[in-house]
């Protein structure tokens, strides 16, 4: 079936932008496709174009071949000063993800919103246990001795010490916790507490 209009040069920008060879080990066109990166001469001349012609694609899919060109931006360590983050991997719906070379803490962005630690930093750790607790607080009240190793414990401790002492983001948007920022960092400072006590306990037991 011929194409026309609108439909004919969007088919026609995708042509032009996308090369036909693969690189090795990509399986197949639609996942090359969605991690390749046009120039971004070509996604100003021909955006609004596929923004204007979702109703000719199925659902999303003008989203998907746009999203991850227009996404790409400059991000900095927010621990190390005037460090440039290197992205990390191709993104997942939407998020993308970045390491700093020189502290390799690792970071996320979701769409619209700011740098944070990404998932497996010690605060998404502890900031998890709570993911959906209504009363954070009591839960770890009633929580037993930490199971993780001593050493690991004071890893996370100062890691936690440092964002309370100097904050760098909305820890919330971590994880997208129900609790509210200040919930958050008040969680996070009885933990440290609690962890500290428990690690004074334990070198008091073996000294």
């Amino acid at each position: 079936m011929a194409l026309k209009g609108r439909a004919k040069r969007c088919w026609l920008w995708q042509r032009a932008s996308v090369p036909t060879a693969r690189p090795k080990g990509s399986p197949t066109p639609a996942a090359f496709a969605l991690d390749y990166r046009a120039p971004i001469g070509a996604v100003v001349a021909a955006g609004r174009e596929i923004r204007q012609a979702n109703d000719l694609f199925p659902e999303g899919a003008a989203a998907k071949i746009l999203g991850p060109i227009m996404m790409e931006r400059h991000a900095m360590c927010l621990r190390c000063s005037g460090v440039e983050l290197v992205p990390s991997g191709p993104s997942v719906q939407a998020v993308e993800f970045f390491d700093c070379p020189a502290c390799h803490r690792r970071y996320a962005r979701k769409p619209g919103g700011s740098l944070t630690f990404r998932w497996l930093h010690p605060i998404s750790l502890v900031l998890y246990e709570i993911l959906f607790d209504s009363n954070p607080l009591q839960r770890l009240e009633k929580s037993g001795v930490p199971s993780k190793p001593p050493e690991v414990l004071l890893r996370i401790v100062e890691e936690i010490e440092l964002e309370l002492t100097h904050p760098t983001q909305q820890v919330r948007d971590i994880l997208d916790n129900l609790q509210t920022e200040e919930q958050c960092r008040q969680y996070l400072r009885e933990y440290v507490t609690r962890v500290r006590g428990w690690l004074q306990e334990k070198q008091g037991d073996q000294g």
